[in-house]
């Protein structure tokens, strides 16, 4: 962790990839307080990926205080040999520092369990918080307990919603599609379901503009997924569903 502020303090910098980055082991209960540092102010930098991370939220915490700017944070966690696995919460660092976010990918699969029903309540509180900025999400089915819950703390700007993880209770997926009716999510035109983890899609530092570091129709069909989408014509009230699978 001292290593990645110590990185961020770079004046130029604009976009950060971190692989195997980890300030302790997740799968530790209770979680710890994580030191106070002096921060850096690494305004410029607009992209943040933690690939096979296994962090806290107390160290994301410090790491988005460092970056005020971010407008993409792409997270992969990993778990080390404890079992069974709990995913983290990281919703203590997004309420309070991701208010900027465009675009945020958080894949907690690698877990045997997800999160407890008091974290989901406060993560999806937390992505609420995200209203008015964030327009993708790619989000892990063990993050929250039920459709209901996540469709009632989807930010009503996000524009497209990838759910990695299904697993064999997830079978049918009409309540994923229903979200594309849903009022609250006017801007919501795509769900893609996903039942394993997302691959290397060649994430762009500029994907909050290009809207990159979403799966395609076809890394969808070749994973055995599912897209749900409606079309944007004005006026245009029924949601249509395209299924690729």
């Amino acid at each position: 962790m001292s290593d990645a502020l110590s990185i961020l303090s770079l004046p130029t910098l604009e976009h950060l990839s971190l692989g195997n980055l980890g300030d302790r082991c997740v799968d530790e209960q209770p979680q710890s307080s994580f030191p106070t540092v002096a921060l850096p102010q690494a305004r410029n930098v607009a992209s943040l990926v933690l690939d096979s991370c296994h962090i806290s939220a107390d160290a994301l915490t410090q790491l988005l205080a460092a970056c005020p700017n971010l407008r993409t944070l792409t997270i992969k966690t990993r778990t080390r040999n404890a079992t069974p696995s709990r995913a983290p919460c990281f919703a203590e660092a997004l309420e309070p520092r991701g208010k900027g976010l465009e675009f945020l990918s958080l894949d907690t699969t690698a877990f045997d369990e997800g999160l407890a029903p008091e974290q989901a309540a406060r993560f999806l509180r937390a992505l609420a918080s995200l209203d008015g900025s964030l327009r993708w999400l790619i989000v892990s089915r063990n993050s929250f307990q039920t459709v209901d819950d996540l469709a009632a703390a989807l930010p009503r700007t996000v524009l497209t919603l990838v759910v990695i993880g299904l697993r064999g209770i997830d079978g049918e997926l009409s309540p994923f599609r229903s979200l594309l009716r849903n009022p609250r999510v006017p801007a919501l035109g795509r769900v893609v379901c996903l039942p394993g983890p997302l691959g290397d899609l060649g994430h762009s530092p500029d994907c909050a503009v290009l809207g990159r570091g979403l799966p395609t129709a076809g890394y969808v069909r070749e994973h055995g997924g599912t897209v749900f989408q409606r079309p944007y014509e004005v006026g245009r009230g029924a949601a249509t569903r395209a299924e690729v699978r």
